[in-house]
C-alpha cells in the first residue's frame, strides 16, 4: 500500500508515457541517528539485476547482498545512510542490451527527487550514491549521463553501457529519451546541450568503480572498448586483476590498491577491478563479499566530480580504427554507435560504428541465404 505513485514516465521501448505504482524497500536510520547526523546523512539508491524482477520489494532486498550490507550496523556506524531499493517488475525491465531504458528510468528519478525533498536538511546532497549489478547497474550508468555529476559515486557490478545514437531503429521507431520528451529525468542537467548522448564523454569526470568477471562478454566487451577510447585521448584506465578465490584479506588489499590511484585529472576517477575467472552472475557474489567497494563509495563526494575536467577529446567525432585495430588518433566517441554483445560474445550485426543502413544490408543478406 506504500508503493510510490510514478506519473508520466517515458519508455524508450514504446515511446509512451506510463502512470504506475513503483514498490520499493527503504532503510532509514532511527530518529536519534538522523538528528545527530543532520546535514551529513548519505543517500544510496540500489538497483537489482534482472534475476530480481518481481512485484515484491523483498526480491530486490534479498537477491544480492548489497542493500542489506549497506544498512548493516558496521557500515551505518561510520556512514549513516538512507538506502533505497526500487522494485522492478518483469513487464517494466529497466534496461536492455541495446542501451535503452523503460519507464522505470523516469520513475526512479521521481522517487529519488521525492525522498530528497522529504529528507531535505538531513541528506548531504554531495553524498548521493548508486550501486547495482547487471540490469540495475546499467540503469545507473545510463542515469549518470542524464543529470551530470548528480551522483557522487557509482559502484557497479557486471554492468556496462555505451552510445546509441540510433535507438529508434531498434525500438519500434520510438524516439530516444531526451530532455524534450522526458524533462523529469534530465531535470535541468544538460538541458542546454546534446552531449548526454555521448555517454563516454559525459562520465569522463565521474567517480565510478566497476567489477567484472572474465567470462562475461557483455560487460567485458564494452569496458575493453571504453579503455581503448580513453587511451586514444591519452588516459590509461585504472585497473587490476585478481583471482576471486584468493583469501578475502588479499582481495581487499588488491581492491584498496586499485582505488588508491590518483583521480584528479580527466578520466581518472574510473576504476576497473577484474576477477580473472567467473561468469556474469558470479560477479556480485565475489564483489559484494568485499568491503572495499562500499568503503570507496562512501569516501566519494560530488565535489570531486564537479572539480575534475571532462576528457574533452571524447567529444570529437568518431573516426574509427586503423588497419591494426587501434582507435585513430584524435577520435572521440560523438556520433558513435558502440558494438553490442551477447552472452556468447560480440554481435555480428550491431558492430562498432553500425548504422541503420549497415544493419539493414546485413539482415537482408542473411535472409537471402
Amino acid at each position: 500500500k506504500n508503493a510510490f505513485q510514478a506519473t508520466h514516465c517515458y519508455s524508450e521501448y514504446t515511446g509512451k508515457y506510463e502512470n504506475f505504482e513503483l514498490p520499493y524497500a527503504i532503510y532509514i536510520p532511527d530518529a536519534k541517528t538522523l538528528e545527530a547526523n543532520k546535514g551529513n546523512v548519505s543517500f544510496v539508491i540500489h538497483m537489482e539485476h534482472a534475476g530480481g524482477l518481481d512485484a515484491d520489494p523483498l526480491s530486490g532486498v534479498t537477491s544480492s547482498r548489497s542493500a542489506v550490507k549497506l544498512s548493516h550496523a558496521d557500515f551505518q556506524a561510520k556512514n549513516p545512510a538512507i538506502v533505497v531499493v526500487p522494485q522492478v517488475e518483469e513487464s517494466r525491465r529497466s534496461t536492455d542490451d541495446q542501451m535503452a531504458s523503460s519507464e522505470i528510468n523516469t520513475a526512479v528519478w521521481q522517487l529519488i527527487d521525492s525522498l530528497l525533498a522529504e529528507y531535505k536538511g538531513y541528506i548531504n546532497e554531495d553524498r548521493i550514491y548508486g550501486t547495482g549489478q547487471s540490469m540495475g547497474g546499467m540503469l545507473l550508468l545510463n542515469m549518470s549521463a542524464q543529470r551530470d555529476n548528480f551522483f557522487a559515486g557509482l559502484a557497479v557490478i557486471g554492468a556496462q553501457w555505451g552510445n546509441s545514437y540510433d535507438k529508434p531503429f531498434q525500438h519500434n521507431n520510438s524516439p530516444a529519451r531526451s530532455p524534450k520528451n522526458d524533462p523529469i529525468s534530465f531535470n535541468g542537467f544538460g538541458l542546454d546541450k546534446e552531449n548526454y548522448q555521448n555517454w563516454y564523454y559525459m562520465v569522463s569526470d565521474d567517480n565510478i568503480l566497476l567489477h567484472t568477471c572474465a567470462d562475461d562478454s557483455l560487460a567485458q566487451g564494452l569496458w575493453r572498448a571504453f579503455q581503448e577510447y580513453y587511451q586514444a585521448g591519452g588516459v590509461e584506465l585504472h585497473q587490476a586483476e585478481w583471482d576471486p578465490y584468493l583469501p578475502k584479506d588479499q582481495q581487499e588489499a588488491l581492491d584498496k590498491k586499485l582505488v588508491s590511484a590518483s583521480g584528479e585529472t580527466a578520466g581518472s576517477g574510473i576504476y576497473w577491478g577484474k576477477f580473472n575467472r567467473g561468469t556474469h552472475m558470479s560477479t556480485w557474489k565475489y564483489a559484494y563479499a568485499l568491503d572495499t567497494p562500499f568503503e570507496w563509495l562512501f569516501a566519494q563526494s560530488r565535489k570531486t566530480a564537479q572539480a575534475r575536467p571532462k576528457l574533452v577529446s571524447l567529444n570529437n567525432p568518431w573516426l574509427g580504427r586503423d588497419a591494426s585495430g587501434k582507435v585513430l588518433a584524435g577520435s572521440g566517441t560523438r556520433n558513435l554507435n558502440t558494438a553490442q554483445f551477447t552472452p556468447k560474445g560480440a554481435d555480428s550485426i550491431y558492430v562498432e560504428g553500425w548504422t541503420r543502413e549497415t544493419v539493414t544490408a546485413k539482415l537482408t543478406s542473411a535472409s537471402k541465404k
